[in-house]
C-alpha cells in the first residue's frame, strides 16, 4: 500500500489575522486546507508513478523515509525492505564517499544536479545513475529528495564510443607509422607506443614465433607498464603447458584469442600472479601473419576485464594484417636492396677488370701509334699517317671513356681523394686554357682569353683535377660549336672567391634538359645527335670535383645561341704569420 506524501504548512495565527472575522478565517482556513490537500494528492501521484528512483532520506544519517515503484524496480529492494533502513545499512552506495560528498554539497548549496555515482542494487549488481536532488525539511528535519535516472547503458554506449575512437585513432596513426619508418625493428617499437599511447592500453609487446626445439616466442619490442613481465614470460607456442596461453595459441591456430578475464581464466595460470602485479585484467593475442605463414604474435593488454568487444577486436585483427603485411614489405625490400648491392658490387668487380684487361692493351696500342706516327720506326707515308692518327684518336678516346669509368666508380663508393696544395690561381687556369683551346684549331673556332686587371689570389686545390674540369668544360664548348664559331675564356676574383667561366656560340642546351646536365650518364637530345660517342659522365664528374672542394658550378644557355659554363672555388686562407 503507497504512503500517502503529507506536506505540513504552519498555520497558527491564522485566527489573528487583521481585518477578517473568525467566521471568514474559518473559510480561508478550510480553502487553504482543501488545496494543500489537493497538491499533496497530485505530489503523492507523481511521486509513486515516476519511472525514475525517487526516494526521500534524512540528510544525516540516510535513513529512508519514502520510496517509489522506480526505486524498487532499479534497486530490487521492496518498500517494506527500505522504509527505516540506511542507505549505508543496506549498502546501496557503491562508494560510500560519493554520499558524503553529496550530502555535503546539499548542506552547502540546497541543491545537487546531474551527481554521477554507482548504486548497488540487491542482487550485488551494480548500476551508474545521474542523481538530481534538493533539500526539504518536514517534522522539523531536513531530508533528501533524490529523482535517480539509471545512466549505466548510457555510459556503456559512451565508453564504447571512446574506445572505438581510440582504436580508429590508433589505427590511423600506425598506418601513418608502416608508411614512414623503414627500419623493422623501430617500426614495432613504434607500433607498441601508439597502442599504448593512442589505444589507451596497458602494455603492448610484439614476439616472433622462433623456429627452435622449443618453438620459443621472442619478444622484440615493447611499450607500457610491466617489461619485466614481457621479458620473463617464456611464452611457447608448443602445444604445451606455457603454449596453452593467448600468445601460444593464436600462433597455433592463426587465429586472435581473448583471455576476458585474467584472474579467472584457466589458460592464463602460469602467468597470473604476474598479470595480477601490473594490473592486467584482460588479454587479446592476434597472430602476425603474411601469405599463409605466422610469424609472429602481437599481445595487448587492458585494465579492465571484458575489455575487448567484437567490433574493437575486428579493428586490432586488421591492424596486426597490416602490421604483418607491413614487415614483409620492408623485408621483402631489405633483401631487394641486398641484391641490389650485390650486384652493383659485382658490376663494379666486372668494370675494374675489365678495365685493368683493356687498358694495358690499349696502353700498348697507344705507345706502338705514337712510336709510329713520332717516326720513331720510320718514315710513314701520308696516306697511312692519316689512317694511324685515326686510330690513334680513337684509342685515346676509349682510354679516357674507361678512365672516366673508373672515377665515376671512385664517386660513386665514396673513394675520391684530393691531393691538396695551395696555388696561383691565375697560373693554373692559363696553362689548363692554352693546352685545351688547341683542339679548336681544327674547326676553326676563334678564341679568346680574358685575364683579370689585378693579381688573383691563391687556391688550395687539387691540380690535376681542377685542370682536368677546365679541360672538359673547354673541349665540351669546342665539340658543341660548329666551324667556324666563337669561344671566350674568362677567370676572375669575385666575392672572396675565384671564378672560372667558358662561353661558346654552339648549340645550346634545350630547355627541357637543363635540369639533368650534372646528372651521371645524362646527354642531351641535341648534344647526341652532334657527338653521339661521348658517355655523359664529363659534367657529371666535373661538378663531383668542383663539390668535393667546397666550390659551386653552374651555367646558362639558350638552344641554338650558345651556352656558358662556369665554377667558383673559395680563395685559400691567409697563413698566420
Amino acid at each position: 500500500m503507497k504512503t500517502r506524501v503529507v506536506i505540513k504548512e504552519k498555520m497558527a495565527g491564522h485566527s489573528k489575522a487583521r481585518g477578517f472575522s473568525p467566521i471568514e478565517n474559518g473559510v480561508k482556513y478550510k480553502r487553504t486546507k482543501e488545496k494543500l490537500k489537493e497538491f499533496e494528492d497530485k505530489f503523492t501521484a507523481a511521486f509513486h508513478a515516476s519511472p525514475n528512483l525517487l526516494a526521500i532520506t534524512q540528510i544525516d544519517d540516510g535513513t529512508i523515509v519514502e520510496v517509489n515503484e522506480g526505486y524498487t524496480k532499479m534497486l530490487g529492494y521492496s518498500r517494506a525492505e527500505s522504509l527505516g533502513k540506511t542507505t549505508g545499512g543496506l549498502a546501496i552506495w557503491a562508494n560510500p564517499t560519493d554520499r558524503v560528498r553529496f550530502a555535503r554539497h546539499l548542506k552547502k548549496y540546497g541543491e545537487v544536479t546531474n551527481f554521477e555515482t554507482t548504486l548497488r542494487r540487491k542482487d550485488g549488481t551494480l548500476l551508474t545513475v545521474s542523481d538530481s536532488a534538493r533539500t526539504v525539511v518536514f517534522q522539523n528535519k531536513t531530508h533528501i529528495l533524490s529523482v535517480a535516472t539509471d545512466i549505466t547503458e548510457f555510459k556503456r554506449i559512451q565508453r564504447e564510443l571512446a574506445r572505438l575512437n581510440r582504436s580508429l585513432r590508433m589505427i590511423n596513426e600506425i598506418n601513418q607509422a608502416l608508411v614512414r619508418v623503414t627500419d623493422e625493428n623501430r617500426l614495432l617499437k613504434k607500433v607498441c607506443q601508439i597502442m599504448v599511447k593512442a589505444g589507451g592500453y596497458r602494455l603492448a609487446w610484439v614476439g616472433f614465433a622462433e623456429r627452435d626445439k622449443d618453438k620459443t616466442v621472442r619478444p622484440v619490442a615493447h611499450a607500457g607498464f610491466g617489461e619485466k613481465y614481457v621479458m620473463s614470460a617464456r611464452i611457447t607456442w608448443a602445444d604445451t603447458k606455457r603454449g596453452q596461453g593467448p600468445g601460444g595459441k593464436a600462433i597455433r591456430t592463426r587465429q586472435p584469442v581473448v583471455a576476458r578475464d585474467i584472474a579467472n581464466d584457466p589458460s592464463m595460470t602460469p602467468w597470473r600472479k604476474d598479470a595480477r602485479k601490473f594490473g592486467y585484467q584482460s588479454i587479446i593475442a592476434l597472430p602476425l601473419g603474411n601469405e599463409g605463414q605466422v610469424i609472429g604474435v602481437i599481445g595487448i593488454y587492458a585494465a579492465e576485464t571484458d575489455a575487448f568487444n567484437a567490433q574493437e577486436i575486428a579493428i586490432l585483427e586488421e591492424m596486426s594484417n597490416d602490421l604483418a603485411f607491413g614487415i614483409a614489405t620492408l623485408r621483402a625490400r631489405k633483401e631487394i636492396e641486398k641484391r641490389v648491392m650485390d650486384i652493383d658490387l659485382l658490376k663494379t668487380t666486372f668494370i675494374r677488370i675489365v678495365s685493368h684487361q683493356l687498358r694495358t692493351p690499349l696502353s700498348v696500342i697507344r705507345w706502338s701509334l705514337e712510336s709510329l706516327l713520332e717516326r720513331k720506326r720510320g718514315m710513314v707515308p701520308p696516306e697511312q699517317e692519316i689512317l694511324l692518327r685515326g686510330m690513334y684518336e680513337a684509342n685515346s678516346e676509349v682510354i679516357s671513356r674507361i678512365e672516366d669509368l673508373m672515377v665515376a666508380m671512385d664517386i660513386e663508393e665514396k673513394r675520391l681523394t684530393l691531393n691538396l696544395e695551395t696555388m696561383d690561381a691565375a697560373e693554373i687556369i692559363q696553362s689548363a686554357c692554352e693546352e685545351a683551346l688547341i683542339a679548336g684549331t681544327l674547326k676553326q673556332i676563334t678564341h679568346k682569353i680574358t685575364t683579370p686587371k689585378t693579381s688573383l689570389p691563391s687556391v688550395r686545390i687539387d691540380v690535376a683535377k681542377i685542370q682536368n674540369v677546365i679541360s672538359r668544360m673547354i673541349d665540351n664548348a669546342i665539340a658543341y660549336t660548329k666551324d667556324k664559331g666563337n669561344i671566350v675564356v674568362a677567370y676572375y676574383a669575385k666575392n672572396g672567391n675565384v671564378r672560372f667561366e667558358v662561353s661558346d656560340t654552339g648549340i645550346g642546351i634545350p630547355s627541357h634538359d637543363q635540369p639533368h646536365v650534372f646528372e651521371r650518364f645524362y646527354r642531351g637530345t641535341n648534344a647526341a645527335t652532334m657527338r653521339p660517342n661521348a658517355s655523359g659522365l664529363g659534367l657529371f664528374i666535373s661538378k663531383c670535383y668542383i663539390d668535393a672542394h667546397h666550390g659551386t658550378i653552374g651555367f646558362s644557355s639558350t638552344e641554338k645561341k650558345g651556352s656558358t659554363f662556369w665554377f667558383e672555388l673559395p680563395v685559400a686562407p691567409k697563413s698566420k704569420s
